[in-house]
């Protein structure tokens, strides 16, 4: 099946959050996920392999950051709240 370029979906949750953050999309093809500060610095970068990962919230201090998903599926952002 070919998606469209905006077909790619995103979930964050619990957000905002303090601890665990669960992310999930709708594909099972190999992601790329990163994690931005609001000044644009790259704070998380890695591989999704099946649709899921988790974030440790504990290793991001508090504020909002851009979660940026991209694939051959296309290419979403998501804001991310920590509190503490």
């Amino acid at each position: 099946d070919h998606l469209k370029a905006n077909a790619l979906q995103l979930k964050i949750y619990p957000n905002p959050s303090n601890s665990e953050v669960y992310l999930s999309i709708n594909s099972t093809e190999k992601t790329l996920m990163q994690v931005f500060d609001m000044a644009g610095s790259l704070m998380l970068s890695r591989f999704i392999q099946d649709g899921k990962s988790v974030i440790e919230a504990k290793n991001l201090a508090q504020g909002v950051y851009n979660v940026c998903i991209s694939g051959n599926e296309g290419r979403i952002n998501k804001r991310l709240v920590i509190i503490r």
